[in-house]
C-alpha cells in the first residue's frame, strides 16, 4: 500500500499501522495487536472500522462467514 516509502519517514496512518501489524502477524505467526487510544470523539471506533476492513481486504477474505462479521461488528460499535 505504501511502496517506495519508508514509515519513519511518514506520520502515522491507520492503514500503515493495520499493515505493519498484518505483516508482523505473517512473519511471526504470533497474535498482534493495535491498541487505538483517545479522548471522546477522537475517531477510535472509526479507525477500528478502518483496521477492520483492511484485514478483510489484506486477507482476501470475501466469504460469507467474514462478511457476516464485517457486517455485524462493524455496522455496530464494537465491543473491545
Amino acid at each position: 500500500m505504501f511502496r517506495g516509502c519508508r514509515p519513519e519517514d511518514m506520520p502515522p496512518h491507520i492503514y500503515a499501522v493495520a499493515q505493519t501489524a498484518y505483516r508482523s502477524l505473517l512473519a511471526s505467526r504470533r497474535d498482534q495487536s493495535v491498541v487505538l487510544l483517545g479522548r471522546s470523539g477522537s475517531g477510535k471506533t472509526t479507525n477500528a472500522r478502518h483496521v477492520m476492513q483492511y484485514y478483510l481486504v489484506s486477507a482476501g477474505c470475501v466469504s460469507g462467514a467474514l462478511n457476516g462479521v464485517y457486517t455485524v461488528r462493524l455496522k455496530k460499535d464494537p465491543i473491545f
